[in-house]
């Protein structure tokens, strides 16, 4: 279960950088392939859209939410936090990727985990 879970993740980090630094850039835009009356009169995609269609492919894979939202922005936000959490993450890689200022995502997503505070303690201590 877990394995897929990563797998997923990844998919979903591949295609947002895929569309973030190549689709953007076009100026393209999607209509909507689900609500039929949009697809009619041309209007781009939804975020509801793109979330109801995340929905369904967790409903697929089988991952549940267990009370907690499944959007695209969630997904985005854990994805930050994880890369603000890996040892030895380089945080301004990590910005740039997310689209972010240094600062924000360190303000945002970068903790502080208990056993480096303690460290920092004792080395403020002497």
């Amino acid at each position: 279960m877990f394995r897929w879970i990563v797998n997923f993740w990844a998919i979903l980090f591949s295609v947002y950088n895929f569309i973030r630094t190549v689709i953007i850039p076009l100026d393209l835009v999607f209509i909507n392939l689900h609500d039929y009356k949009s697809i009619s009169s041309n209007r781009p995609i939804r975020q509801k859209s793109i979330n109801d269609m995340l929905k369904d492919i967790c409903s697929k894979l089988k991952i549940k939410a267990n009370g907690k939202q499944l959007s695209m922005y969630s997904f985005r936000h854990t994805m930050c936090t994880k890369l603000a959490n890996t040892p030895g993450m380089s945080y301004p890689w990590a910005a740039e990727k997310m689209g972010h200022s240094l600062q924000m995502f360190m303000n945002t997503y970068v903790g502080i985990n208990p056993d480096i505070d303690k460290q920092m303690t004792k080395l403020l201590i002497g």
